[in-house]
C-alpha cells in the first residue's frame, strides 16, 4: 500500500517538476526564439511563402504570446506584420477538430493588400486557398470561435494598382484604413456561416472619413443573413439600423437575393460624408433621416425617405426605386414634398459657387413632383413648384441626344426679380418649349408680361432660336396695342 502511495506521489511530483521546468525554459529568450523559428518554418511550409516569427512565449493558462510576426506575399513583399499577437486556446475542442480561442489580441498589425489589375489575383489569395482546403483539396474542418477579439493600433492598406488615385476622395480601389481599434466576439466562423458581435470598432480612412464608434451583430447562413442593432457614431453624426435582413441562395446570389431594413438617424451631418459624396458640403449642420429600403441584387426600392434639418430649412419626403439590371437604368422618384428656405439657398450658393445667382432670388421653395428614367433612355417629369416670386407647373422630357420638350404654366411669376431686371415684372403664360441646347422653340400664349411698369396682355408667341438668331411670329392683342409681327433677328 505504501509502495502505491509512493508511486503516485512520485508521479505527481514528476509531472509538476517537468511542467515547472518547461515553464522556466519557455521563458528563456533562446528557447522563445527557437520556438518562433520552428513555428515560422512550419507556417512557411503550409502557406508556401516566407513567415518570420520573432519569439513565442507561453503565458498563463494556455495563452500564447507571439512577437514580431512578418508574412510575405509570393512576390516577397510584406503582406502582414504585427508587433504582438496573443491567443488563449481551449485544449479539449482540438481533439474534435475545432479551434476555440477564448481570447485573441492583436497589436500594431499592418496589412498591405493589392491587386495589379481587376481580373488578377490579390496578393493574399494564396493564403485563403491554403487555409480553405487540406492536402486532398477537401474543405477544412476548422470551426473557429473567438470569445473575445481585441485589435489595437492597426492598419489595412489596399491598392488596385491599375486604377487612378483620387486624393482627398474616398476610393474603393485605394483604401488606407488606420488607427483601427476593435473589440468583437466571434461566436462562429465556418465556411458556410458566421456569427459575430462587434462591440466596438473605430477607424480612420485616409480620405478623411472617420468612424468613432461602430457596433453591430451579424449572423449569416447559406440561406439568410441578419444585421442587427447597428449603431454608428461619426464626429457629427449618429446612425442606427434596428435590423437589416436578407434571404438568398449563396450558389445563385444574383438571382435570389432579397433584402430590407429601416435606417434611422436623429443626427446626421453631411460634413462627415464629404469624402464619399462630392456635394456633401451642404450648409446644414444636422439632419434627421429615415429610410425604409428593400431590394434585390439588381434593384433598390426606397419605400419611404424623410430628410429634414433641425429648423426645416431643408425638408424632403419621397419614395423611389432604381433597376440597374439593364441599360439604360430604369428609375423613378415621387417627391411628396421638397422645401428649402431662402436662407438655405443663399448658403448653398456660398458652398457651391457653380449654382446660378438667380436661384438666390426666388425666395422660399416648396415643391412636389414625379420623375422617371424610362427604358428608351428618356427622362421625364412633372412638378408643381411654389416659390417666393410665384408658382410654376412644369411637364418635361429629355432623350439621350439631349433633345427636350416640355410645357410651362404659371398664373403669376416675377421674372423681373428672377433675372434682376427692373424693366421686367410679372409673367403669366402657358407655353411649350422644345429643342436642344443651341436650338430652342417656344410656342404658346403669354396672358401677361410686365415691361416698364405696363402689363401687356394677350400675346401669342411662335419663335425659334438657333445660334443667336431668332425667327418667328409675335401677335399682340392688348387693349392699348395691337400688332402682328413675323420676321427674324440676327
Amino acid at each position: 500500500m505504501k509502495s502505491i502511495k509512493h508511486i503516485i506521489n512520485w508521479t505527481i511530483w514528476s509531472i509538476l517538476a517537468v511542467g515547472c521546468t518547461l515553464m522556466v525554459l519557455i521563458r528563456l529568450s533562446p528557447v522563445q526564439s527557437f520556438l518562433g523559428a520552428r513555428v515560422g518554418a512550419a507556417l512557411s511550409a503550409k502557406l508556401g511563402t516566407t513567415v518570420e516569427v520573432g519569439r513565442i512565449d507561453l503565458g498563463f493558462l494556455n495563452r500564447l504570446i507571439i512577437d514580431d510576426v512578418r508574412i510575405k506575399d509570393q512576390h516577397d513583399n510584406n503582406l502582414l506584420t504585427a508587433n504582438r499577437m496573443s491567443v488563449k486556446i481551449d485544449i479539449i475542442p482540438i481533439f474534435d477538430g475545432q479551434v476555440r480561442v477564448s481570447s485573441a489580441q492583436l497589436f500594431g498589425a499592418r496589412a498591405l493588400l493589392y491587386k495589379e489589375h481587376p481580373d488578377s489575383a490579390a496578393n493574399y489569395q494564396f493564403i485563403i486557398d491554403a487555409l480553405s482546403a487540406d492536402n486532398n483539396g477537401e474543405s477544412s474542418p476548422i470551426d473557429l470561435a473567438v470569445n473575445s477579439l481585441i485589435i489595437r493600433n492597426s492598419s489595412v492598406k489596399y491598392d488596385l494598382k491599375s486604377a487612378k488615385e483620387t486624393p482627398g476622395k474616398f476610393n474603393l480601389n485605394h483604401l488606407y484604413i488606420s488607427n483601427i481599434s476593435a473589440h468583437a466576439i466571434l461566436k462562429a466562423l465556418r465556411p458556410d456561416s458566421i456569427n459575430a458581435n462587434v462591440k466596438r470598432l473605430a477607424l480612420q480612412e485616409h480620405s478623411g472619413l472617420t468612424v468613432e464608434h461602430l457596433a453591430f451583430r451579424v449572423e449569416a447562413t447559406p440561406q439568410t443573413a441578419r444585421l442587427q442593432d447597428l449603431n454608428l457614431h461619426m464626429p457629427h453624426s449618429q446612425i442606427s439600423i434596428a435590423e437589416l435582413s436578407a434571404t438568398y441562395d449563396r450558389n445563385h446570389l444574383k438571382e435570389t437575393l432579397h433584402y430590407g431594413g429601416l435606417l434611422v438617424s436623429e443626427k446626421l451631418s453631411p460634413a462627415d460624408f464629404l469624402p464619399l459624396i462630392p456635394l456633401a458640403d451642404l450648409p446644414v449642420e444636422q439632419l434627421k433621416l429615415t429610410a425604409d429600403i428593400a431590394g434585390t441584387a439588381s434593384t433598390l426600392n426606397c419605400k419611404e425617405l424623410r430628410l429634414a434639418s433641425a429648423a426645416e430649412r431643408l425638408a424632403l419626403q419621397a419614395n423611389g426605386a432604381i433597376d440597374w439590371s439593364r441599360k439604360p437604368l430604369i428609375w423613378g422618384a415621387d417627391i411628396t414634398r421638397f422645401a428649402s428656405s431662402a436662407d438655405f439657398i443663399a448658403k448653398l450658393e456660398q458652398a457651391l459657387p457653380t449654382i446660378p445667382d438667380m436661384l438666390t432670388r426666388i425666395g422660399d421653395v416648396d415643391m412636389n413632383g414625379s420623375f422617371r428614367g424610362l427604358p428608351d433612355g428618356r427622362i421625364s417629369g412633372t412638378s408643381d413648384i411654389a416659390t417666393g416670386i410665384g408658382r410654376l407647373d412644369t411637364d418635361f422630357s429629355v432623350d439621350e441626344q439631349h433633345f427636350f420638350q416640355g410645357h410651362l404654366n404659371t398664373d403669376s411669376f416675377n421674372i423681373g426679380q428672377l433675372f434682376n431686371e427692373d424693366a421686367l415684372g410679372i409673367l403669366a403664360t402657358a407655353i411649350d418649349v422644345s429643342g436642344q441646347q443651341k436650338a430652342i422653340r417656344l410656342a404658346g400664349q403669354v396672358s401677361r408680361l410686365d415691361y416698364n411698369n405696363y402689363p401687356y396682355k394677350n400675346i401669342d408667341v411662335d419663335a425659334f432660336y438657333k445660334d443667336g438668331d431668332v425667327e418667328g411670329k409675335l401677335r399682340i392683342n392688348d387693349p392699348n396695342i395691337e400688332a402682328d409681327i413675323e420676321g427674324e433677328m440676327k
